[in-house]
């Protein structure tokens, strides 16, 4: 008997409800927190040229992000959804992230239910496995930092035009043997649009052509592969693999130049990240919120096979895994495709490329393959014992362990909510975090809890003498709490010939600048702040960007003062350390306005050059050089020219 339509699709309807609607219960809490950490830095472009506001705007906003190599213009593109001033308003971001992991989820539902076709699971399974994986996948706490945090919405857009392009793959593939052209049809879609799409959101997209080969060579090898194919496999996955190992051979010797500025050595990295990537999988199989989150700089450093010894038991659970995986693809594909699907997923960032060393973030694809082989074996065993009690326990248990992972994550976005409790949380979970106790001290300070701020950072400060940071923040609270200072400017020069730069360093300057620099310190006076100035310039590690958004700070003290000499002399150093057109722009302005047009539109050509030397996809314009050019030639025909701003 056959069964009518509207009862095979009644089940997919609730299933899909279900999702949808316990995805938005767990999140909905953690939709009004705050922007974090490196929203600021990516998003900030939005006011680079005074808004998204046309189309020649929008465009420089779209390809002109650094984030990677690539410059992640769809990711770019897709934060235009919700606002085009910077900043804007963090819950609109976040439920547009909400809304693409949502969609994220159905697309396993979908990938997941193509998959088990190759499989010889009773189809009668298929649905209730896809579903599984996809809620729990949907609801895992591990994916709740990558939902919530804005700016990850660059690996979600990957995660989602990877999983759609896999989709598409499977489907051409798995019409190889019967509609050829229609099967390679799909099939270069999958790869070629949306493998390009998913590169373009971030590079880590490219891994599709892994996730590929990890299918053929899993759940795909019994499927027919006429020459047809076997041409079609070495054009388009092949060859780009090869071109794109070729890229990571010859970027060697540049991640080698950036291990000099980290903390830790290649070597270290390697080991340390044996250790995290056995801590993923831990944490994809039993779902924790203790010490998660975005902050994990407080690892501690593998410096041998035996320091820690767990890195030595890492390494082997990690070679036993990988062993079994290629010598039982046959016997159980599903454990094959599992285990390699999860260690492809973190081949580019648990490897040489010298990143940070650990962020949730990274598992947000990787983890599907550990959680198909949780809700495939499960369903094994229940075809296997049909016994009452063995089928009760069956159905219990993964009910349990996705009613477990939505607790923890509803109260871990109930903490994402409310920014200050999230700070606060990974400043208790992460004592010995530099990073955790710098941000919540930060955090207290802007909220003007001048005298527990202080306390942090003195704290953290005792533990971490070379972040001279903290104890500019510390001055900087005392002068807007009018307390008495910690710290003086004399002792900060002292001890910056010791001091390290990292990432919170250029914000702490930049703060303590707004608040002493119109004389509301009377422990601080201009000249000490130049002095201090001057002397950022010696930090060990300040170079590049950080160096020029130093010099550009310090720069504008002087256009405050009216110097012209020392600003225009500190932005020429600035452009040194980073190619940046704006900076030629600044002085092009500051010139202009005192008189010296000659020397103006020299600087003008400046930053043309500077343009016209990117690497583009597109040749964009910039008309405020149009504009200021045309600006100053009327100045300097007689016509009155407007202050810079």
């Amino acid at each position: 008997m056959q069964v009518p339509p509207s009862e095979k699709l009644l089940p997919k309807l609730l299933l899909l409800c279900g999702l949808i609607g316990a995805s938005f219960i767990v999140y909905w809490s953690g939709l009004s927190g705050g922007f974090l950490i490196d929203d600021f830095d990516s998003l900030k472009s939005f006011n680079h040229n005074g808004g998204v506001v046309d189309v020649t705007t929008a465009l420089h906003f779209i390809f002109g992000n650094t984030s990677g190599p690539l410059g992640r213009p769809i990711s770019m593109l897709s934060f235009l959804i919700n606002d085009q001033y910077w900043p804007g308003d963090p819950r609109s971001f976040k439920y547009t992230n909400l809304m693409i992991h949502i969609i994220c989820g159905l697309l396993i539902l979908h990938l997941v239910l193509r998959l088990l076709q190759c499989t010889s699971l009773p189809r009668q399974y298929h649905l209730w496995v896809a579903g599984l994986v996809s809620a729990l996948w949907l609801l895992h706490p591990l994916n709740l930092s990558t939902t919530l945090y804005v700016i990850q919405r660059m690996t979600q857009l990957m995660t989602l035009f990877t999983l759609a392009g896999l989709i598409f793959y499977c489907a051409g593939r798995t019409r190889i043997g019967h509609q050829t052209r229609k099967g390679l049809l799909l099939m270069t879609i999958g790869v070629v649009i949306l493998g390009a799409l998913a590169t373009f959101s971030k590079e880590n997209g490219v891994l599709i052509l892994l996730y590929i080969a990890v299918l053929e060579y899993t759940l795909f090898r019994h499927l027919p592969k006429p020459s047809t194919y076997k041409k079609w496999f070495a054009i388009f996955i092949v060859i780009p693999g090869l071109l794109f190992l070729g890229y990571i051979a010859k970027s060697i010797p540049r991640y080698l130049k950036i291990y000099e500025s980290r903390d830790f050595t290649l070597i270290e990295r390697l080991l340390t990240e044996a250790r995290i990537l056995i801590d993923y999988l831990y944490q994809i199989l039993l779902p924790q919120i203790k010490g998660t989150g975005l902050i994990h700089d407080d690892i501690v450093l593998s410096q041998g096979l035996l320091t820690p010894i767990s890195t030595l038991f890492s390494l082997i659970l990690i070679i036993v895994l990988v062993v079994a995986a290629f010598r039982l693809r046959i016997r159980h594909p599903i454990f094959s495709l599992a285990i390699l699907w999860f260690f492809s997923g973190h081949i580019l960032e648990a490897t040489i490329i010298p990143l940070e060393l650990y962020f949730e973030h990274r598992n947000y694809l990787p983890m599907v393959g550990p959680l198909l082989a949780v809700g495939y074996y499960l369903a094994i065993l229940a075809e296997k014992f049909p016994r009452k009690r063995i089928q009760a326990v069956l159905k219990v248990a993964p009910l349990l362990l996705l009613t477990f992972s939505g607790l923890l994550s509803y109260q871990s976005a109930k903490a994402w909510g409310n920014t200050v409790d999230l700070v606060a949380v990974w400043a208790y979970e992460h004592p010995d975090s530099l990073r955790a106790q710098r941000v919540y001290g930060h955090i207290l300070g802007k909220l003007k809890q001048y005298d527990a701020a202080i306390n942090v950072l003195e704290t953290t400060y005792r533990k971490h003498p070379e972040d001279i940071g903290l104890a500019l923040a510390m001055l900087e609270y005392s002068c807007a709490g009018g307390l008495p200072p910690r710290y003086s400017v004399e002792h900060i020069v002292e001890r910056i010939t010791d001091a390290k730069f990292n990432g919170g360093l250029g914000i702490f300057i930049q703060d303590f600048v707004n608040t002493t620099v119109n004389g509301n310190c009377d422990a601080v006076s201009r000249q000490d702040i130049h002095k201090l100035l001057t002397a950022m310039e010696n930090v060990s590690g300040m170079k590049g960007t950080a160096m020029a958004q130093l010099l550009l700070l310090h720069s504008d003290i002087y256009v405050l003062e009216r110097q012209l000499s020392p600003a225009i002399e500190l932005l020429d150093k600035a452009l040194m350390h980073r190619k940046a057109s704006i900076i030629p722009i600044k002085q092009a302005k500051l010139l202009a306005s005192a008189g010296l047009y000659d020397e103006a539109l020299k600087y003008l050509q400046i930053a043309r050059k500077i343009e016209n030397q990117k690497f583009q996809f597109i040749q964009l314009p910039l008309p405020i050089l149009d504009r200021l050019e045309m600006e100053i030639r009327t100045a300097k025909s007689g016509q009155p020219l407007n202050e810079p701003k």
